[in-house]
């Protein structure tokens, strides 16, 4: 991983995904700019506390990025870097303006592949919470990038 954006997406809002799960109401998404590789984290509330948790489970797994991208508030932002800093001090930060599609469209359009995809399980399962079919989703959508990819190649 070089270069990782991550962006969280509010599920309170979503008007085609009804989540009325208790705990989780946020999902934190990542991906890696080339290889579109995805990570996903629900999460109960978006303090940067629990996505700096999140991101050093990432870390500690995979390693630093060189880079992380992200759109959040300064100040939401100044507190997961400050955390993250101390860990990776080899790591850079990129801040790009908040909804600004074109400097974060990666993560954006995975953001609405996630989204549509967590959507549809809701309605096919006819469940109410998101995190209870979260990682079969997500393993979806990667199963799906990686046969696409395959074929492009051929």
């Amino acid at each position: 991983m070089t270069r990782l954006q991550i962006d969280l997406i509010d599920m309170r809002t979503c008007p085609d995904v009804a989540s009325n799960d208790g705990v989780y109401q946020w999902v934190l998404n990542y991906i890696d700019h080339f290889s579109k590789f995805s990570w996903t984290y629900p999460l109960e509330n978006k303090s940067a506390a629990e996505v700096a948790k999140c991101l050093r489970e990432l870390f500690d797994v995979f390693g630093p990025p060189r880079l992380l991208h992200f759109d959040n508030g300064r100040r939401f932002v100044a507190n997961v870097i400050q955390e993250l800093k101390a860990l990776f001090p080899g790591m850079c930060f990129v801040r790009s303006r908040a909804r600004n599609p074109q400097s974060h469209g990666c993560v954006e359009r995975a953001n609405g592949v996630l989204t549509d995809a967590l959507g549809k399980w809701l309605a096919s399962t006819n469940s109410l919470h998101l995190s209870e079919g979260h990682a079969s989703v997500v393993y979806g959508i990667i199963i799906q990038e990686l046969h696409q990819n395959v074929h492009l190649m051929r």
